[in-house]
């Protein structure tokens, strides 16, 4: 009984701490153009542009560092992240992940402005609906995953915040760097 109180205390600590988080953090959008920009640049330019929009490094994973920025306007939660990865000195993909249906929308509507061309679409069953867009220098690969359970919604919703649980994410290849990952992968195969 002790544990499960304490647990239930903990829970709610948490929520406080990443609700004050959130009303603190300034709502700062980046623009696809900025994310294609970022992308050919080493961790320390990204880390020191991202800071100065308001984002915040989360984690470090495998090849690659995690910002976010999430934010709250008219009762409605908003949660972005940027994941730049490094395979290798001249292989950096950048990809933004986001709640925020109008934001990805935007993004697939600059990415068509662009002129990129829909190579492939598809259903993955991890990933949710996939489409593949070239340009004459830059592939975009942009996932629409569908609902997502991730615990940080439930916190939100708990406190009567509007939460979107679909997740779209966007990532940003050169195409050299996007032919080589695919070669890799059906290497491994």
């Amino acid at each position: 009984m002790e544990n499960q109180k304490s647990n239930w205390y903990g829970r709610k600590i948490i929520a406080l701490f990443l609700i004050c988080f959130v009303f603190l953090a300034k709502a700062q959008n980046v623009t696809l153009d900025e994310l294609i920009n970022l992308r050919k640049h080493d961790l320390a330019y990204v880390e020191e542009y991202l800071a100065k929009k308001g984002w915040v490094y989360l984690s470090t994973i495998e090849y690659g560092i995690v910002f976010t920025n999430p934010s709250i306007s008219n009762n409605r939660v908003t949660v972005a992240i940027i994941i730049y990865r490094y395979y290798a000195d001249d292989i950096k993909t950048l990809q933004i992940s986001t709640n925020n249906t109008n934001k990805y929308l935007s993004y697939v509507d600059r990415i068509k402005s662009f002129g990129c061309k829909l190579i492939d679409s598809y259903e993955e069953k991890e990933t949710g609906i996939v489409k593949e867009y070239r340009g004459a220098t830059t592939t975009f690969i942009v996932t629409n995953e569908g609902y997502t359970n991730v615990d940080i919604f439930d916190y939100f919703e708990e406190y009567g915040y509007d939460v979107n649980k679909n997740f779209y994410t966007i990532g940003i290849f050169s195409n050299d760097d996007y032919d080589i990952i695919q070669m890799i992968k059906k290497q491994a195969k």
